[in-house]
């Protein structure tokens, strides 16, 4: 995290004591739940990925809960075909540099 506000991470700690249930949302669509639950740890909050609510994970979710049966291809970043491969959503490519076509 860029900055992080002198008490914050003892108050994230206080409220989980006092048996708060916290929740952290970013539109950061280029890291997994799992990626934001480290960085929480690392810097000492005890955070689990649940707690995490992403663009990634969102997506992911959106489609598991209509019944989504297709193939997808990820306009996106590595992170939203994890969440999706998570969910046992099929991808058939769109991750990294698209190929320039041939002058």
């Amino acid at each position: 995290f860029p900055q992080i506000f002198t008490g914050a991470i003892e108050l994230l700690n206080y409220l989980t004591a006092e048996g708060k249930r916290l929740f952290f949302v970013t539109n950061n669509s280029t890291k997994t739940q799992d990626d934001y639950a480290k960085r929480f740890n690392d810097i000492g909050y005890n955070a689990k990925p649940e707690q995490i609510i992403c663009t990634a994970w969102l997506t992911a979710q959106y489609l598991k809960s209509i019944k989504f049966a297709g193939k997808c291809y990820v306009v996106g970043m590595q992170s939203m075909k994890h969440e999706l491969e998570r969910e046992g959503i099929t991808i058939c490519g769109g991750i990294g540099a698209d190929p320039l076509p041939p002058d």
